[in-house]
């Protein structure tokens, strides 16, 4: 990087991002590219690409000079080889073994090429060298596909685009480049390659393929900022394999959330990421929660299935998204109608009353007799083509029927081929998002799914899928980002170590949570100068849940403190003993702790010894507005007793979400915090009590 912190913040930010969308533009849009390494070889992997490029600039699709650089050969496919880099090249696509990988990548930054594609692998994903230590020339990889840009022509794929069986016969494996408008990001080859194959056999083209390998210099991050600027991307589809900066990343799609639509999957996350801890929050949450609030927070839709990550992709781009949540399912099969209603219905989707509105069909013998108009609507398998397509075109006119799921299987009789070319003409007039289910793998379910992915009706072959996908294409108009990227600091600190309350009732004071009283109990006597009942506990660093260590004593009254006070003395002679005031209300918790990828993270829940039993809690990554906390808070099941469910308390929520807001943005902004618990944090209706604090503060 170039630029000095001479200038302002905010003028190194817009230099920083004007260097680094010219640095993409020369990857995505390169005038001039070296490939490093082909051969006579017609299998050699540069020699591949090479011939891609030759192609696509003889087709008027890339209008790049290019060069081929092997100090061995005289020239490949056509070009003379050049026994080094020229000066200035926009990008090098090096595909050599990694000894000579490194070689070119150092010539590549003393001829000034800014950018550079390593095909090649064993570099730090297999126990060798970071790139990143390889400053001056950034790098895509290694050990990746690297991109196909169907606008600019540019297309480093090196799979066989045809393959031959052990017949003998020539089959297409990978599908030539359809301009499209999704950019998708991808860390693994064989994932880029599928998402590629579905989505251009489908119809469906892509703005761009970018596969990061091994992501050790150019991220996700720097390729999502560059493509919420593109005016041909509409969707940003996102494979990732872990994360490494997470606050980067968050930054970056709430960026592009604002223009586009981001989805996500993200691999390789699990329980393996746990460690030791002492607070409840760290010990329940899985590095899957975080990296799904994340996603959400930032705008990004979170999606867990690769299949409906495909088919979401389909579906928006022919469909866009679902503005509400009717939804209408007509069948010929009323095994799969059920199936489909279900599904939508446990997403929340609303399954339409259509009874009403659609008996006159009957009425008219334009259904069949034995057919069911309620939702799901089933013509029976004695119902022809006209029968659905009277059905469709009536649901094209219901203002609550935002989305149907169609079913025509093609077994009936009465059934054929026509109907999709049909049902495309009445869908074409209204444009109401519409997924097809074909049942079956026979080559005529094959060619009816094909007829409708060519009419702009997505196709799928289950009836679950097709409402799921409905489903998130609703998520997907509904959602927002809402991260904010920065904390302000604060002047309130913890020294390093284990810390509890009462010490940090002070602390939680200013958070605007009540701190029970409380006192030290000495001796016998202290007991005699307290109100009752109490609860008589041990304050001990050493001891990470009192509950569990026995070292706290509830509802305790005068009759049986002295007893109760000399057997916490026996059992925890370090300890030192304090007596609280006792609360009633209901149980809550809340926790901050540190996520590798993320950072701070906060997690609200049930509290007390329902915290782990309930498994009942919202998480999101800190720091979180208070708007944000609310909608937290109604996602609990206890929150109802909260709002006086049953005769119960009434307590005030708005304050209660103001101070864990307060809490989270000290949290974010105290970087050495590792983590700090409230558990529990006992609600009434006088206010939110901290009955019991911990935090960890780091050396």
């Amino acid at each position: 990087m170039p630029f000095k912190r001479t200038t302002s913040k905010l003028l190194y930010r817009l230099l920083h991002i004007i260097y680094m969308d010219g640095l993409l533009k020369r990857l995505y849009e390169p005038s001039t590219i070296a490939v490093v390494g082909p051969s006579p070889n017609s299998d050699n992997l540069a020699t591949v690409i090479l011939n891609n490029l030759i192609t696509a600039v003889r087709d008027g699709r890339l209008k790049a000079g290019i060069y081929a650089v092997n100090p061995i050969y005289e020239e490949c496919l056509g070009l003379k080889c050049k026994k080094e880099l020229e000066e200035g090249t926009d990008l090098a696509i090096i595909a050599v073994p990694t000894r000579l990988a490194e070689d070119y990548l150092l010539q590549a930054q003393d001829k000034g090429t800014r950018v550079a594609i390593v095909i090649s692998g064993g570099f730090s994903e297999s126990g060798g060298k970071s790139l990143r230590q390889l400053r001056g020339t950034r790098v895509l990889g290694p050990n990746t596909l690297g991109i196909v840009d169907p606008y600019s022509g540019i297309n480093t794929m090196f799979l066989p685009r045809y393959k031959v069986t052990s017949e003998g016969v020539g089959l297409r494996s990978i599908p030539d480049p359809i301009k499209g408008h999704t950019a998708i990001i991808a860390q693994s080859g064989g994932i880029s390659a599928s998402l590629y194959d579905e989505l251009l056999s489908s119809g469906v083209g892509i703005r761009s393929l970018t596969c990061m390998g091994n992501s050790d210099d150019i991220d996700a991050a720097e390729i999502v900022n560059y493509f919420s600027e593109d005016d041909y991307t509409n969707l940003i589809a996102l494979y990732l394999e872990g994360v490494q900066d997470g606050r980067k990343l968050m930054n970056a799609i709430s960026k592009a959330a604002l223009k586009k639509k981001v989805i996500a999957i993200i691999a390789g996350v699990s329980e393996a990421g746990k460690r030791a801890t002492y607070s409840h929050t760290a010990s329940i949450i899985n590095n899957s929660q975080v990296y799904i609030s994340a996603m959400q927070q930032a705008g990004a839709l979170y999606v867990t299935d690769f299949r409906d990550f495909i088919a979401l992709i389909k579906s928006y781009q022919m469909l866009g998204t679902v503005k509400g949540r009717g939804v209408a399912v007509l069948t010929n099969s009323g095994g799969a109608g059920v199936l489909a209603a279900d599904e939508a219905s446990l997403r929340g989707m609303n399954i339409v009353s259509l009874h009403s509105r659609l008996i006159d069909l009957k009425e008219k013998g334009l259904l069949p007799r034995i057919a069911s108009v309620e939702n799901p609507v089933d013509v029976s398998a004695s119902g022809s083509d006209s029968n659905i397509e009277a059905v469709y075109e009536r649901l094209m006119k219901f203002d609550d029927v935002n989305s149907v799921v169609l079913i025509s299987t093609h077994y009936p009789p009465l059934i054929t081929d026509l109907l999709p070319s049909k049902i495309a003409l009445i869908h074409r007039k209204s444009r109401k998002p519409t997924i097809a289910v074909e049942l079956g793998k026979s080559p005529w379910s094959q060619h009816i799914r094909e007829i409708y992915d060519a009419n702009g009706i997505p196709s799928v072959d289950s009836p679950q899928q097709a409402a799921r996908v409905l489903f998130l294409l609703y998520k997907l108009n509904e959602l927002r980002p809402s991260w904010i990227p920065k904390a302000e600091q604060s002047s309130v600190t913890l020294t390093p170590g284990v810390h509890t309350e009462p010490e940090l009732a002070n602390i939680i004071d200013i958070f605007g949570f009540k701190s029970p009283k409380w006192t030290w109990v000495e001796r016998e006597d202290d007991l005699s100068k307290i109100k009752y009942p109490i609860a008589l506990k041990v304050f001990s660093k050493s001891i990470i849940h009192k509950t569990e260590a026995g070292a706290v004593k509830l509802n305790v009254n005068k009759n049986y403190a002295t007893a109760l006070f000399r057997k916490l003395e026996e059992a925890f002679p370090d300890g030192r003993i304090y007596a609280q005031e006792m609360i009633s209300g209901i149980e809550m918790r809340v926790g901050i702790a540190h996520d590798s990828a993320f950072g701070k993270y906060i997690d609200v829940g049930a509290g007390g010894i329902l915290t782990e039993l309930l498994e009942d809690h919202s998480t999101k990554i800190a720091p979180v507005s208070a708007s944000e906390v609310s909608k937290m808070l109604e996602e609990l099941k206890v929150v109802p007793l909260l709002k006086g469910y049953r005769g119960g308390i009434i307590a005030d929520l708005t304050s209660l979400a103001n101070s864990i807001s307060t809490l989270s943005i000290w949290a974010a902004s105290f970087d050495k915090l590792i983590e700090i618990e409230i558990n529990p944090l006992i609600i009434n209706k006088t206010g939110s009590f901290a009955v019991d604090v911990r935090a960890t503060v780091e050396p």
